[in-house]
């Protein structure tokens, strides 16, 4: 009878295990992720400035101190070169979406695109860690990127940007040099098998911050990939259905997963002392 109660117990345990770990591996996604429908008009109308041109779907460029404002489904693809070949490949259409502290004690509020036209630069000479630049004007957004322990996964490990704050962008606002970053609360972001590019066609995005001064950084038709062993991107590394799980902490469902598995060894441990123990009474007890 025992031995009955056993077996379906050890199979509830694993089932317990599995499903948690799941639950829990779902509900650490660190950024915000829209479906392109739902934020389609953030990218056919921006406002750059007060009195500037906006750049709208039905235009086909507008520019604001130099910097292009593409059209609304504009996919730039930017690159990184190791010995004449790509070592970083990054496509994608994106938005940056200021909020900042005025001179005044109030907040604005300014937008603008990702240009298509920027410099690249950066390293990629290490196995284990890589940086890619893209600059245009006085802005410099800085993507790092590092593989796990086993280097099995690569993933981004944090984004910042760097810019000038009295460019005409920012009316009213305090002049100076700013340096956003991502929360180091979140360490690990889009995190791919190696050999593989990430690619979420859903929109993302990332917060970067520091002090009274934040920006938003949309992202849409994303395509990532760095430590390139090839000419092109790898095998696609599709984010989850309906929105990407850019950041993914899997320390919560490996610590569940792994008690629950020690549970269910200790069980069948002792189960197996158990048995022991009884066949040796039984064989003893016929020998009498």
């Amino acid at each position: 009878m025992k031995e009955r109660i056993f077996i379906p117990f050890c199979l509830l345990a694993l089932y317990t295990a599995t499903q948690t770990a799941t639950t829990s591996d779902a509900q650490s996604a660190g950024t915000t992720t829209t479906q392109p429908d739902e934020r389609e008009q953030r990218y056919e109308t921006v406002n750059l400035s007060e009195g500037a041109l906006s750049a709208d779907s039905s235009t086909t460029k507008g520019s604001l101190n130099g910097t292009t404002a593409p059209a609304g489904n504009s996919i730039s693809l930017f690159s990184l070169s190791k010995d004449g070949a790509p070592c970083i490949l990054l496509q994608v259409d994106a938005l940056i979406e200021f909020r900042y502290k005025t001179k005044f004690g109030k907040y604005g509020n300014r937008s603008i695109y990702l240009p298509s036209d920027v410099t690249t630069s950066g390293d990629c000479k290490e196995e284990d860690t890589a940086t890619f630049d893209l600059k245009w004007e006085s802005f410099v957004l800085t993507w790092s990127f590092a593989k796990t322990l086993g280097r099995e996964r690569w993933y981004v490990s944090g984004v910042q940007l760097r810019f000038d704050a009295s460019e005409k962008l920012f009316e009213n606002n305090i002049a100076g040099p700013r340096v956003l970053t991502s929360p180091e609360s979140h360490p690990m972001f889009f995190p791919t098998p190696v050999g593989k590019s990430y690619s979420c066609q859903s929109e993302t995005s990332l917060q970067l911050l520091n002090g009274d001064t934040s920006a938003t950084l949309f992202l849409r038709g994303l395509k990532l990939q760095p430590f390139i062993s090839k000419k092109d991107f790898g095998p696609v590394y599709e984010c989850s259905p309906g929105g990407s799980l850019a950041f993914r902490d899997e320390t919560a469902p490996i610590a569940v997963g792994s008690t629950l598995a020690v549970v269910v060894l200790l069980t069948v441990t002792g189960y197996g002392v158990y048995r022991y123990v009884k066949i040796k009474k039984v064989q003893y007890d016929t020998m009498e």
